[in-house]
């Protein structure tokens, strides 16, 4: 049987070897609190964790800081860290410190990452399936001394420095994206503002010009639907798993025609389209279609943004659906709860800033470098991210193996 990667330390400390003890006698556990999308406000301070691997929304108030989160429901079994306070909503079972028990909350979150799998093992229900409370609370937690997991904590921390670079960036590129597209005045905010022209300095750019307000159905052109019958012809089809959330690009297609096309294949598409996805708006699917994808077909689930160019450059709505503003929008127009949706008119009633194009071009210039700078680390570098993901996971598995100390 192999060594443990920390033996000597191991043997110095424990020599009898490892306690395990259940997780519910280790950490404070408890679900969360349930809340509405509704209530949920894109620019609230703190995230909201449920059955998902990312965020659901944002919310006004906090129920947890610095704790594991367990999804319950919907990625049933996904575990996740959150360093700073957060709301867990019922379907997200919580781990947090226990007062005088020798555990670091992040070795348990590790220990319990590297056993996601034997999680999902035990996930209950047909139709959407759930983590069985009873195996997670029961689920045993290796208890090394508290120099051991603090090591191993160590170790395991330095493998993730491209993971927090990414997110760095990340956070860089929203504040630029959202500061470039500030110009004062948002007629959408009320309070009796119009949407006539009028002189603006921007504060980044240091230049002054007019600007003006439309909305987004005022600088678009409407598309047209695929006519399937006699159509003979192939094409790639665009469906809202097509898009790569965090590349916003399209990454796969599926080769349809006029006898398998699903009803959903409606819309034709052309180079520089913009594409949103209006199911679960939130999620922020969108994309500009690139040259490959010109003439092939689109979901209806999507909501079709071409530029009518004489006022408004593609690149300059695609960033504008990136902002905070639209978001906000989204937030306030969705409907349904379980499944919201955001319609087609509520896409179109946005409003966006128009300076001249040659400003558009400026700051989509600008933008353009900050969006490729983000997805080096995901596109750019596969290599150099796929060895740090191998070399993560040896060490995880390895180092939180104590079966090799007994």
């Amino acid at each position: 049987m192999p060594k443990h990667p920390l033996e000597k330390l191991l043997q110095e400390h424990c020599p009898q070897g490892v306690e395990f003890l259940p997780l519910k006698e280790v950490c404070a556990l408890r679900t969360g609190e349930r809340i509405t999308t509704k209530e949920m406000r894109a620019n609230a301070p703190y995230p909201v964790w449920g059955g998902g691997v990312q965020p659901t929304g944002r919310y006004h108030a906090y129920n947890f800081e610095e704790a594991i989160t367990i999804a319950r429901a919907g990625s049933a079994g996904h575990v996740g860290f959150q360093v700073g306070k957060f709301w867990a909503t019922d379907v997200c079972f919580v781990a947090s410190k226990k007062e005088d028990m020798p555990a670091l909350i992040k070795f348990v979150f590790y220990v319990l990452q590297s056993n996601q799998n034997k999680l999902r093992a035990n996930l209950y229900g047909a139709t959407m399936p759930k983590l069985d409370k009873g195996v997670l609370y029961d689920f045993p937690i290796p208890l090394p001394p508290l120099i051991v997991q603090e090591k191993i904590v160590t170790i395991l921390d330095c493998f993730t420095e491209l993971t927090a670079e990414l997110t760095a960036r990340k956070k860089q590129y929203s504040y630029y994206l959202n500061a470039l597209l500030d110009f004062g005045r948002d007629p959408s905010g009320g309070g009796g503002v119009t949407r006539e022209s009028y002189d603006f300095t921007h504060a980044l750019l240091k230049k002054s010009f007019k600007v003006e307000w439309v909305e987004l159905g005022e600088a678009t052109h409407r598309v047209a639907n695929v006519k399937w019958k006699d159509n003979n012809s192939n094409y790639a089809y665009i469906d809202l798993a097509s898009v790569d959330r965090e590349l916003s690009k399209i990454t796969q297609t599926t080769p349809i025609n006029a006898k398998n096309a699903p009803s959903r294949a409606r819309y034709i598409v052309k180079t520089k389209d913009v594409l949103l996805g209006t199911t679960r708006p939130l999620l922020k699917r969108y994309t500009l279609v690139e040259p490959q994808h010109n003439g092939q077909i689109c979901s209806t689930g999507f909501c079709v943004l071409r530029a009518d160019t004489t006022k408004v450059l593609p690149e300059w709505i695609f960033y504008n659906i990136a902002s905070r503003r639209f978001l906000n929008h989204a937030q306030a127009w969705q409907e349904g709860t379980s499944y919201p949706m955001l319609a087609d008119k509520h896409v179109m009633s946005f409003t966006i800033p128009l300076p001249p194009l040659v400003v558009q071009e400026k700051i989509i210039e600008i933008l353009d470098q900050f969006h490729t700078l983000t997805t080096d680390l995901q596109q750019g570098l596969p290599a150099e991210i796929e060895a740090r993901e191998k070399q993560y996971t040896h060490y995880l598995n390895a180092l939180l193996n104590f079966s090799t100390t007994s």
